[in-house]
């Protein structure tokens, strides 16, 4: 694939432009207050240029709604030599492309057109596609047979839990996908999707290195309790061949327990080097932000962090509670240990962890910070 980019950043210029014969084409239109017309005037444009093998176009902020949508899916079923796709139609809580479910099924056929795409990204933030938008957007994605690389932003779309188990099951027809990065903040999704959802995603025989942001903010976006991270952890450990895993849940209720059985699911691959998890608002509050990394490389064990960032409003961790963390860090196995509390914790509860943690025959480095 070519390095020169070709950069336009106003629609007058590309409809004036003839070089069809590029293979590297950067279109910036975000914020051009463009609407269905332009967007159609830009699909007829591009379906000039036969030779592109990387295009990236960035609509954010536009109004194109779903006729728009349809006119770029036709463009991109011309595409034939498309390599690499990166496609922003992001809008925001005030409307702006608003393409909806109609829009993304539309662009879900375009794309199965591109038989020869190996990179996707898409980004459809505060787009209103719904479970059945997604739905049909994925179903389509298994048509893309030379698909490694995808990243899809489907924040605040109310996919719900029909829509990330149709998501992930779709995701889970691609044969080659090796990286998959999926940002679901806000999305309504719960725990009975967890299971599915990454039952669904193991279906990637190829996947090596997936992100999944499935963070929320309060009962009206995502809500993940702890039997929720329990089933997620459950379906994600059929990814037999994961090296790298991040997850995020982020603003979640979920407590020890949940985070516990997450942690012991995954512990069954094999495969997995590296292992992060962003927690947030745990119960009882403990912490508000835990981040745990694995990372199997200098050490033969994980490695273990854990952030707290609470106001001290919220309750201080209590003897027990200190010994409740150590013990499961003991039963952990880990080799690297470092722990930061921000005036939630005492000199003897730290003693108390410390003490603990001296039971773990794989420790090598230990640090309990009080910050």
């Amino acid at each position: 694939m070519s390095s020169k980019i070709n950069k336009i950043d106003s629609l007058y210029d590309f409809l004036r432009s003839n070089f069809y014969d590029i293979d590297n084409l950067l279109l910036e239109f975000k914020g051009k207050n463009y609407d269905a017309s332009q967007a159609q005037m830009l699909g007829k444009q591009l379906e000039k240029y036969k030779s592109l093998e990387i295009l990236k176009f960035d609509l954010s902020f536009n109004k194109i709604r779903q006729d728009g949508a349809l006119y770029i899916s036709q463009s991109l079923s011309q595409s034939k030599n498309l390599q690499k796709l990166i496609i922003i139609l992001s809008s925001d809580c005030y409307g702006y492309n608003y393409i909806g479910e109609v829009g993304a099924q539309e662009l879900g056929i375009g794309l199965a057109q591109c038989s020869n795409l190996e990179h996707l990204e898409i980004n459809l933030r505060y787009n209103s596609i719904g479970s059945t938008g997604v739905i049909n957007l994925a179903k389509q994605l298994k048509n893309c047979i030379s698909l490694q690389s995808l990243i899809l932003n489907l924040k605040n779309n109310s996919l719900f839990d029909k829509g990330a188990i149709g998501l992930a099951e779709g995701i889970g027809e691609c044969s080659k996908l090796s990286d998959i990065k999926l940002y679901l903040k806000y999305n309504n999704i719960g725990n009975q999707a967890c299971y599915a959802f990454g039952i669904g995603l193991s279906k990637c025989k190829s996947l090596k290195n997936l992100f999944v942001d499935l963070s929320g903010q309060n009962q009206e976006y995502n809500r993940i309790a702890d039997i929720g991270a329990i089933q997620l952890g459950l379906g994600l450990s059929n990814c037999l061949g994961l090296n790298i895993l991040e997850i995020k849940l982020n603003q979640q209720p979920i407590n020890q327990e949940g985070a516990s059985g997450l942690l012991q699911s995954l512990n069954r691959i094999k495969s997995l080097r590296i292992l992060t998890i962003h927690f947030g608002f745990i119960i009882p509050m403990v912490c508000r932000f835990i981040k745990i990394t694995y990372n199997i490389g200098r050490y033969k064990s994980p490695i273990y962090s854990m952030t707290e960032f609470l106001p001290n409003q919220f309750r201080r961790i209590d003897n027990q509670g200190a010994y409740d963390i150590a013990t499961q860090l003991v039963q952990s196995k880990l080799s690297v240990v470092q722990l930061y509390f921000k005036e939630t914790i005492n000199p003897h509860q730290i003693a108390i962890i410390k003490s603990k943690l001296k039971e773990c025959a794989t420790l090598v480095d230990l640090k309990v910070i009080q910050i």
